[in-house]
This record gives C-alpha cells, structure tokens and sequence, in this order.
C-alpha cells in the first residue's frame, strides 16, 4: 500500500502555507505527486449587499472591492502552492513521470470550494486540506467537514504550519466503528512506515465491534507493532481526551473517524 497522488485545497486563507507544505511532505515519504486545486467562486454568489441608498460610486467600490478579495485570494494560494513546490525541488507534471520523484500540478476551476472539493477528493489516494483560515464564501472548517463526510477517501486535516516530520508516530483513536475502519485503512501507508503506532480507546462501557486488541492483532499482520492505551472516561468530551491523550503520547498524526465533540465522555 502506498500513496502516488494526493491534492491539497488551497482555499487562498494564511493557512494554506501549512496546507502546501505538508502536502510536500506527504509526497516526499512516497514519492508522488501533488495536484494543488484552487475553487475560484461564482462571483454572483458572492455579490456585496447593495442598499437603496447607496450611489452609483459606492456599489461600483463595493462590486470592484469583491472582485479583488476573489483575485487576492487566488494569488495568495497560487503563491503558497508555488513556494512549497519550490522548497522542495518538485518537478511540475500534469501526467504521470516514473522515477522523477515528487511532482506536481496547479489546478484553478470554478464553483463552490465545498463540492469541488469533495468530488475531486474521490479519485485521489490522499487529500490535504487545512481546517484553518477562511475560503471565500466557506470556512476551512465547512471545508474539513464535507470532504471527511462525503469524499469517501482518505483526508488528512493540515495545521497552519506544516511539521518538521509527519508520520513517525502515530496514534490511532478506536471506537470501534466502520468510520474508524476506513480511517486506519487509509492510514496503512502511513502506518507501515511508522515508528510508533498506538491505538487507544476511550473506555465508555460495552460497544459493539472488534476491540482495540483486535486492531492489534490485524495490524500484526502487517508488520505493524501497535501499543493498546486505555483513555479513562469523564471531565470532557472524547474529543478532547483523545487529542490531550494524543499530544501526551507525542503523536504526529491523529487517525480516526468522525467522533462526537460535545457532551462528556462517561
């Protein structure tokens, strides 16, 4: 198992910078290709509110003002893409280049950053996408929350500044679930490259499913040596027992399927 091609959403928000930067990084342990995708929106979806009272001068501001924000935000992520191609020697390819090494293409269309994004995200083996900084007419979080729903592969959430190392240590949040299935599924290049994998699970009483002795024992099989943590339940919600448990075990990346955020674990 392995990943050839992956695509980064660069929304044209600060953030992207992380986001084309650890898409680099990705292509760089597999040596595959990074296809940079920009959503330029329907302007007349984004049109600014036009009062009655408002002059001809001051719609004319406001309409060559959202022009702008559309333009600037395009630049920006074309930069950012370009700059992380760059630091990393990336070849630019738009068809597949045996043995050059980590390639990459530039990709700018039209529609809504949410759907172009999740229906590209199906025919590529990894998508990189930042839940941080804004696109125009969605947040990164609206963003995030539609690929990890409806892409169907595998997504990997980008912080605003790419790591130094990705995948070295991984830690595998377990519920039992056919989401967190898919999840370690779509993390076994990563997993079979790792240094350390744990997997933990947050102890909230009887579940249905293979356990987390289970999920060892089937990564096993892969080579994979996995350690089993226990989480104990209260005080917070899963959510945030499993991140302070997974900054606590050094982990670089977090694998695991949609879980609850509100509410207490009990």
């Amino acid at each position: 198992m392995t990943i050839r091609n992956l695509m980064a959403v660069m929304t044209g928000g600060e953030a992207n910078r992380g986001t084309a930067a650890t898409a680099f990084l990705v292509a760089g342990k597999f040596a595959a290709h990074v296809a940079g995708l920009h959503v330029r929106p329907d302007f007349a979806e984004h049109l600014p509110g036009i009062g009655e009272g408002m002059t001809h001068a001051m719609v004319t501001r406001e309409i060559d003002g959202a022009i702008q924000n559309l333009a600037d935000a395009e630049q920006r992520a074309t930069e950012a893409f370009a700059e992380a191609l760059e630091a990393v020697g990336a070849i630019r390819a738009d068809v597949p280049t045996p043995g050059a090494g980590v390639t990459a293409s530039w990709h700018v269309e039209a529609g809504r950053v949410r759907d172009l994004a999740v229906q590209r995200a199906r025919v590529f083996d990894l998508t990189v996408v930042s839940s941080q900084g804004q696109a125009i007419g969605a947040s990164g979080r609206n963003v995030v929350d539609h690929a990890v729903f409806e892409a169907g592969r595998p997504v990997l959430v980008s912080p605003a500044r790419a790591p130094a190392t990705l995948g070295e240590r991984i830690f595998i949040a377990w519920n039992r679930s056919a989401q967190s299935a898919r999840a370690v599924a779509g993390a076994m290049p990563f997993l079979q490259r790792a240094e350390r994998v744990s997997i933990a699970y947050v102890d909230t009483g009887a579940k249905e499913g293979p356990g987390s002795e289970e999920l060892r024992a089937s990564l096993a099989w892969h080579g994979i040596d996995a350690e089993v943590k226990r989480i104990p339940p209260g005080g917070a919600s899963v959510a945030q027992l499993i991140g302070a448990a997974a900054g606590d075990d050094g982990a670089e990346l977090l694998v695991m399927g949609p879980i609850p955020t509100a509410g207490r674990a009990r």
